[in-house]
């Protein structure tokens, strides 16, 4: 009987579940290609944290860390944030590709110039006997090199549908990084200069970026004539650049303030426990990329619709992040022995993070949500008022406490987040329940 009333049933029925079987499909496959990207991605970054810690040692590491933050904190604004605006208008219609992809590069070209030097500035103060030139250089190849390699991934993934570029890009970055690193490591007697790295990190970031960004240019086109900033397009950019500094700036603000309260070891400590937590948070990271563009896509219908994706992946996500942070807290005091003596202080702030994982989960079933649904500015003014209770915290507790204190704060903050956005989704909801 059940096959006879497959046979007979209407044909858009039938057409509607073939579809909906394809799309399930495809999906599935996009996930699993995201997640063996993802692996390389985490090996070629474990290798480069392990490399970097152990040949630069802990003062210097603290001071790449704080460029790195520094870096991460301002690349959106740097970009105004018109690789979010990219790919929220080609995911929706692939032939504004051209358009989206000249005014992101552009914007992301000469606005991570403008900051990397104003940031130069700035950092020169903080990082006393670090050449300028050399914090300059530590800034461009993460404001130009990591972010232009990124948006030639987004682009791609949102004309194409294809995870392939949007993981694999930025693996081919940090696995050249690797090389240069490893090498210079055991030419020097695993004594890597911070000056001479900063030099090799640049010139092959920014060279890297350059030859795919012109190979992108090449497949999606150029439009030099319609490539204008509106007041339309800098406020939506702005507001994502807002949202992104903010969903993952606790850790990169605690490093700055650490850096300003303390001294550089105390950063580098500090920074190899979040580092960790940040490779921990890889696979999320994997599913979040895949599933970007169709939050959009899904976010059209609102957020009820949003919510259903992030629904259909909400088991094995907080499965990850529950078991991870076991596994994380556990795993600790193994630390040391990869990273090196110096860095056993760094078992304590592993611990204290651990927990951060499985909330982490939680803020990324609901953030992706808002944002897909064109309910960013409520996200957004969550994570700013997180963000700014990361920093109070840090204010309060990393005089005193030091490292462990930054650690205290960025898990509190991070709470904060989570429960907020899922209290934003429920009240939005509520309000609104179509």
């Amino acid at each position: 009987m059940q096959a006879a009333y497959l046979w007979t049933a209407p044909p858009s029925v039938m057409d509607m579940a073939s579809k909906e079987t394809i799309r399930v499909h495809n999906f599935g496959r996009k996930a699993s290609g995201a997640l063996a990207g993802q692996g390389s991605r985490l090996a070629v970054q474990a290798g480069l944290f392990v490399v970097l810690a152990r040949g630069q040692g802990l003062e210097s590491f603290g001071v790449y860390s704080l460029a790195a933050a520094a870096a991460a904190l301002l690349s959106p604004f740097a970009g105004l944030g018109m690789t979010s605006v990219m790919v929220r208008n080609v995911s929706r219609n692939s032939a504004t590709a051209p358009l989206e992809w000249t005014r992101a590069l552009l914007v992301t070209t000469v606005g991570g110039m403008v900051v990397a030097l104003g940031a130069t500035a700035v950092l020169s103060g903080v990082l006393n006997g670090v050449p300028a030139f050399t914090i300059m250089l530590l800034l461009c190849a993460d404001l130009l090199g990591s972010r232009v390699v990124e948006s030639v991934g987004f682009l791609n993934q949102a004309r194409t549908h294809s995870v392939r570029l949007v993981v694999g890009l930025p693996v081919a970055l940090n696995a050249i990084r690797l090389g240069a690193a490893f090498t210079m490591a055991l030419a020097s007697g695993w004594s890597i200069s911070l000056s001479e790295w900063a030099v090799a990190n640049a010139a092959l970031s920014i060279a890297l970026a350059g030859l795919f960004a012109v190979a992108e240019t090449r497949s999606s086109g150029f439009d030099w004539q319609g490539a204008r900033l509106s007041r339309g397009h800098i406020t939506l950019g702005l507001s994502y650049a807002l949202g992104l500094t903010t969903q993952t700036g606790g850790p990169e603000l605690a490093k700055l303030i650490l850096g300003q309260s303390s001294s550089a070891t105390s950063v580098g400590v500090f920074a190899a426990g979040s580092k960790i937590l940040d490779m921990s948070a890889a696979p999320l990271k994997a599913l979040a990329s895949v599933l970007y563009p169709h939050y959009f896509r899904e976010g059209s219908g609102g957020l009820r619709s949003a919510i259903r994706l992030s629904r259909s992946v909400a088991v094995p996500v907080v499965l990850y992040g529950a078991i991870g942070s076991v596994a994380l807290y556990i795993g600790a005091p193994l630390a040391p022995l990869l990273l090196g003596a110096d860095y056993s202080q760094a078992v304590a702030i592993i611990q204290i993070l651990a927990p951060a994982l499985f909330v982490r989960s939680l803020t990324f079933l609901a953030a992706d949500a808002l944002t897909g649904s064109d309910h960013h500015m409520g996200r957004t003014t969550v994570q700013v008022c997180s963000t700014a209770a990361n920093a109070a915290f840090c204010l309060i507790l990393v005089p005193d406490q030091q490292e462990a204190g930054a650690a205290i704060a960025t898990l509190a903050s991070e709470a904060i987040l989570a429960v907020m956005l899922w209290v934003l989704i429920a009240y939005t909801l509520r309000r609104d329940p179509v």
